[in-house]
């Protein structure tokens, strides 16, 4: 009849001494402790794919936020200058031509409602330079 144990003899070398030791084990508890170490790897296995995926996603999200940044760009640059220039006629009105906030606010209303006029903001703010 077969033995349930597996005996090993293992060569040990502690502070520079060799010493063989003899160790057995069942094949039962060997097998538990295989399914544990499977069972185990498994898990890291998933959590590095997880861990993976996560990584690619970040880095796409990061990519195209880059990207709509590159793309949206020249339309802030395109703002932020209307801003400045609006700024500049204003001033420009009521420093140069005595207007009023109304006066103001009426060439704007103008300037909005009938853009088909070629009215520009920045021709108008260079006739209160003139």
């Amino acid at each position: 009849m077969a033995s349930n144990d597996i005996r090993m003899r293992v060569l040990l070398n502690v502070d520079g001494k060799k010493t063989v030791a003899e160790v057995s084990s069942s094949v039962k508890e060997l097998q538990e402790n295989l399914k544990k170490t499977k069972s185990e790897s498994d898990k890291t296995r998933e959590a590095l794919n997880k861990y993976t995926n996560l990584t690619l996603l970040w880095g796409n999200l990061r990519n195209g936020i880059q990207n709509l940044t590159a793309a949206m760009q020249p339309f802030i640059d395109k703002a932020n200058n209307a801003v400045v220039v609006q700024t500049k006629l204003k001033t420009v009105m009521e420093q140069r031509m005595g207007a009023t906030a109304q006066d103001v606010a009426a060439i704007n209303k103008l300037r909005l409602a009938r853009p088909d006029t070629g009215v520009d903001v920045g021709a108008l703010a260079m006739i209160g330079d003139a």
